[in-house]
């Protein structure tokens, strides 16, 4: 019964997923919170780890989430949930997507759905900034670390044109060697 609790619950958040990855966060925040299955906490380790893996942050958030609640087999349960919709949506229109790619209506639909993806995409960096916010202000050496670190890798970002992957190396670098220190 678990298994199926499960596959439904990421089916319906892939189906109403719009936008990419990110705009997962609240529907995992409202999941967290109906079934009791992960605190925000969590969530927020849960998104740390599936930017810094490869492949698509939503399969591994379910994934993260099915392992979590179920074992492996929940984890690929979550995970063929969360896209199945998307691979059935794309099969469906795909074969036609040339045919309509210029229609108004489309267009259209696709026009009012752009509001809603920025909403979904907004409100996970707010709850990004606000749970990092206040892991950090509970320590001030804390908080001097998260203000030299995104100023540190920013600087990194626009002289030495880092790659991502290398800027989410230098950070788990840095957050290991912190561990020692506090």
């Amino acid at each position: 019964m678990m298994y199926l609790d499960l596959f439904i619950r990421f089916l319906l958040i892939g189906t109403f997923t719009i936008g990419g990855g990110l705009a997962t966060i609240p529907h995992l925040i409202e999941l967290g919170q109906s079934t009791g299955w992960f605190d925000e906490r969590f969530l927020m380790t849960m998104i740390a780890i599936s930017e810094s893996t490869p492949g698509p942050i939503g399969i591994n958030m379910a994934t993260v989430v099915g392992v979590k609640i179920a074992g492996v087999f929940g984890g690929i349960i979550a995970s063929i949930g969360v896209a199945l919709s998307g691979v059935i949506m794309m099969l469906l229109i795909a074969p036609s997507l040339s045919k309509y790619r210029n229609n108004r209506y489309v267009a259209r639909i696709l026009k009012g759905l752009k509001p809603s993806m920025i909403g979904l995409i907004l409100s996970s960096a707010f709850l990004l900034w606000r749970n990092t916010f206040l892991d950090l202000s509970v320590s001030s050496p804390l908080l001097i670390y998260g203000g030299v670190m995104v100023v540190m890798l920013s600087a990194c970002l626009h002289f030495f044109k880092l790659k991502s992957f290398q800027i989410i190396l230098i950070s788990a670098l840095c957050g290991w060697g912190l561990s020692f220190i506090l």
